[in-house]
């Protein structure tokens, strides 16, 4: 039976000395206690506001779903009730603790394999990212994202507040060396020749980040080449302290560089006296790859949580590509072709 108890309240973001304007939603968990009925999920702190909207339009139809979609945010409160009569677990924050939950959830209250307490994991890493995987794992491809390098934009009185070079062009070789805090990369003057000084302050997003992961990827580092505040609060080079797409530590620090969402900058970030308060570098030359963002099944249950996920579900309709473009993402092309909307990547 379902039930229609208020499970959260919208958490409103603050920042003090600002007037800021934030474009779409803040975070939300469901508004409603899931049940056994219900597909459940948690995870990337990249795709929680797009999925929110997608999970209150799929329930919106006429005639209702079956199963309605719930999407756990991150951060909200420390631990979640997944469904009614599951255990509590802890919140998970960032796709790969998205999918470990969805990997050790089991079907409680109830003995059925289709009520597993998580169904769905939200995931910015690929499935690369889960090779091998804690339990066979589908990946479902439903959105496209940018991810470039941000950097401190205004004061509060709307002033440049950044010593990162105009001119500045950020490589994927270069942020390596600045992430490794190389001696010939520690300056941006190490760059261009009569620039600040400053020491460049690298910011990382929180461990099991899936922003994280893939951005070392693609500068070609691994995790055992950079130091971290959380490996090595004592001595670090790069602080990952920041919740991912959070833009306060960028903003607060003339010298601090991180990787950050295009979509979740182009609609979340706030403005204040007309600008929005970090900048992305994405001219000619910059940082700048395209990525995937997916949805995760186990694979055991494709033919019936995978439903609202594949080529056919919700998730790849006309109605939820416009709640997809209206949250900054890219769209994907409906084909059977690898990286389509819905198109299945299974590991192992």
């Amino acid at each position: 039976m379902r039930k229609t108890t208020l499970k959260g309240a919208a958490v409103a973001f603050t920042a003090v000395a600002m007037t800021l304007t934030l474009a779409v939603s803040a975070q939300a968990d469901p508004t409603f206690v899931p049940d056994s009925d219900d597909y459940v999920g948690s995870g990337s702190d990249t795709s929680q506001f797009v999925l929110n909207a997608l999970a209150t339009a799929h329930n919106a139809q006429s005639p209702a779903p079956t199963r309605r979609l719930a999407s756990w945010d991150v951060l909200v409160t420390p631990s979640i009730t997944p469904q009614a009569g599951a255990p509590v677990i802890n919140r998970p924050n960032g796709s790969s603790q998205g999918v470990a939950a969805l990997a050790a959830a089991g079907n409680s209250p109830t003995s059925n394999p289709e009520d597993d307490y998580l169904d769905f994991a939200r995931s910015s890493s690929g499935p690369g990212s889960f090779n091998p995987p804690p339990v066979p794992l589908t990946f479902y491809p439903f959105a496209g994202d940018g991810l470039a390098i941000a950097v401190a934009r205004a004061n509060s009185d709307g002033s440049p507040n950044t010593n990162a070079p105009a001119s500045l062009v950020f490589t994927a070789a270069r942020l390596a060396a600045i992430y490794q805090c190389q001696a010939t990369a520690n300056q941006w003057s190490d760059f261009v020749p009569g620039a600040s000084t400053a020491t460049i302050r690298p910011l990382l997003p929180q461990p099991g980040s899936g922003t994280r992961s893939y951005f070392l990827a693609q500068v070609g580092l691994t995790e055992a080449q950079i130091v971290t505040k959380s490996e090595s609060p004592g001595s670090f080079c790069v602080n990952d302290d920041p919740q991912e797409h959070d833009p306060a530590l960028i903003n607060s620090n003339a010298n601090a560089i991180a990787p950050f969402s295009v979509a979740r900058y182009n609609v979340n970030v706030p403005v204040v006296n007309g600008q929005k308060i970090i900048a992305l570098r994405t001219g000619t030359g910059n940082f700048n790859p395209t990525r995937l963002l997916y949805n995760v099944v186990k694979t055991s249950r494709e033919a019936t949580v995978g439903t609202v996920f594949n080529t056919t579900g919700y998730l790849c309709t006309a109605a939820a590509d416009a709640i997809i473009a209206a949250h900054g993402f890219q769209t994907l092309p409906k084909t059977s072709a690898a990286g389509s909307c819905g198109v299945p990547v299974r590991i192992p």
